[in-house]
């Protein structure tokens, strides 16, 4: 993301008005964002694979998709999917996933986007509770990305490489077809193929792994854009 995009994301501010305790509510979350950043080696490693981003652009990506999540739940009534969630199951093997609705306006930059890249795009129906999308953007070299509140979506037309600091892999099904289950003690992520798109999911809660389950029935959930 450039500066002038950051800027244009973080303008929205000077049009909004809200209570005193709103705002402190927002620079608190803006902070927590940029010290998530700092503990964060997702950022580090995927940097190297879409062509890199500075330290200080990437905290403000961050950050505008942190202020992007807060504007959209507290002041966007209109726009703000469902958010039923679904459970299934007990302890361990407990599968809890919430709805996640799209904008008609959302749908139509995610084609345009993937027709720009070259990958046939699906986009996922269920996420993490809170989940809503907030950036839709080429990552150069055939790359599509799908940055949700909690999760990260590329989507591909080459094989993604697997993560770096792998310590659980696990060779699974979504959907009837082959996909792999990939944790460390700070992220999980799941790569399958939709067709002739490769597609990876990573969690964006830093040591906070989302369970193989979870993985499952979100990769489960992609749908074609219509």
């Amino acid at each position: 993301m450039e500066y002038e995009d950051i800027q244009e994301r973080l303008s929205v501010l000077r049009t909004v008005s809200m209570p005193f305790e709103r705002e402190e509510d927002i620079t608190s979350h803006l902070q927590n964002e940029i010290e998530k950043y700092k503990q964060r080696n997702r950022r580090k490693s995927w940097s190297r694979q879409l062509g890199g981003i500075g330290s200080v652009s990437a905290a403000l990506v961050v950050c505008a998709v942190g202020l992007g999540a807060i504007l959209y739940h507290g002041h966007s009534s209109a726009a703000r999917p469902n958010s039923t969630t679904a459970t299934q199951g007990q302890g361990q093997n407990q599968i809890s996933t919430a709805v996640i609705s799209y904008t008609h306006s959302q749908l139509s930059q995610i084609q345009q986007t993937a027709q720009a890249v070259g990958v046939s795009a699906s986009i996922p129906s269920q996420g993490t509770p809170g989940d809503v999308l907030t950036i839709v953007k080429n990552g150069g070299k055939g790359n599509l990305i799908l940055d949700y509140t909690n999760i990260w979506v590329i989507e591909s037309a080459s094989p993604i490489e697997q993560p770096f600091g792998i310590t659980t892999l696990s060779n699974i099904t979504v959907g009837g077809q082959a996909a792999t289950y990939m944790a460390n003690t700070q992220n999980s992520f799941l790569r399958f193929q939709r067709g002739n798109t490769y597609i990876m999911i990573e969690n964006l809660v830093s040591g906070n792994p989302i369970s193989q389950q979870n993985m499952q029935a979100i990769g489960a959930s992609f749908q074609p854009v219509q």
